[in-house]
């Protein structure tokens, strides 16, 4: 059951690769997918800065906790098979400085050539655009059954 949702940047490249990375080491399929937009439009970016909303992935939990980009990694890597052992060593100091760091490299990507434009439009967009309520938040909108 998917009990996590991952909200990337389907316009972005690298972005589309990180995703399918991420869904090709989920066999137990604990995380779903949405884009940027949609998880800003149905409010479960409301806890992320407006200007930070499209500059990253969120991992967004069933409680409604976001955690995005570098600082996202270990919990991403923990809901995969034997991730619970790599993720700790993550979540040492150096784990960490060495995550931010290659973070940081593909995050450059992102921003690079058309990624960069349509950051800058989801940005505006986002500015600009009214809120549709948000939705719930459980395994039932994560899944699509009732």
């Amino acid at each position: 059951m998917r009990n996590h949702l991952l909200a990337y940047d389907v316009d972005c490249g690298p972005c589309r690769r990180f995703k399918e990375i991420v869904d090709f080491m989920d066999p137990k399929e604990r995380i779903a997918f949405l884009s940027l937009n949609e998880a800003d439009d149905l409010g479960l970016l409301e806890r992320v800065p407006r200007p930070k909303r499209h500059t990253s992935f969120h991992l967004i939990f069933s409680d409604g906790g976001v955690k995005s980009g570098a600082e996202a990694i270990p919990s991403v890597i923990r809901l995969f098979p034997m991730g619970v052992l790599f993720s700790k060593g993550l979540l040492a100091p150096g784990g960490r400085r060495m995550v931010a760091g290659v973070y940081s490299i593909f995050s450059r990507l992102h921003d690079s050539g058309s990624c960069r434009y349509q950051s800058a439009l989801a940005a505006r967009r986002a500015g600009q655009s009214e809120r549709f309520g948000a939705l719930p938040f459980g395994p039932s909108s994560l899944t699509g059954q009732p």
